[in-house]
């Protein structure tokens, strides 16, 4: 079966298509969902919200303006984030940001995906929301301000804590030598 032809299915509500295209994209939205939760099993809540929302509203996608792939990651995204807000609480303090130290960019070459990961889920939700929608979804401090209901200032702002925090750990780890 091809994804053409498992879209077809799956609009039709066929389980056999629904669940081909479940396997074949829940490792991908996986790895989405756990880097905005630390959490397994919220990884996978999130994971499954998200295809109840994809087959809900499949006949909704439109392949003349993108990839299925790039369509279920922005459902899955605004799953994650839906989900964190409803447990979390409302962080508006900032805590003070310290100057950065240097990063070796070959030691974070050198860095697994799950210690990238695991360093990345350290993060307070408030600044990891931010780091992943701008630095790895590719969103911008506008886009975000507005998704959050901030300033581009405190997107800004979080971000540059969420990067701190991030060579707080590499250092603390030994995985990166702080400038003198």
């Amino acid at each position: 079966m091809n994804i053409k032809d498992a879209l077809e299915g799956a609009r039709r509500n066929q389980k056999d298509s629904q669940r081909y295209l479940y396997y074949k994209f829940a490792p991908m939205l996986m790895t989405i969902a756990r880097r905005y939760n630390s959490s397994s099993f919220d990884a996978q809540d999130i994971v499954q919200e998200s295809f109840v929302q994809i087959f809900q509203n499949l006949q909704n996608y439109d392949p003349s303006k993108g990839k299925f792939e790039s369509w279920i990651t922005t459902i899955s995204i605004r799953t994650a984030l839906k989900l964190s807000r409803k447990y979390k609480k409302n962080f508006d303090n900032l805590d003070k940001i310290e100057s950065l130290p240097n990063i070796d960019e070959s030691v974070i070459d050198k860095l697994s995906a799950d210690e990238l990961i695991s360093v990345i889920n350290r993060i307070p939700i408030q600044y990891r929301e931010v780091f992943n929608l701008y630095v790895i979804d590719g969103y911008s401090h506008k886009e975000i301000a507005e998704k959050f209901g901030m300033k581009e200032s405190t997107s800004r702002s979080k971000l540059l804590r969420a990067r701190n925090i991030i060579n707080e750990s590499l250092v603390k780890n030994h995985l990166i030598q702080k400038a003198i």
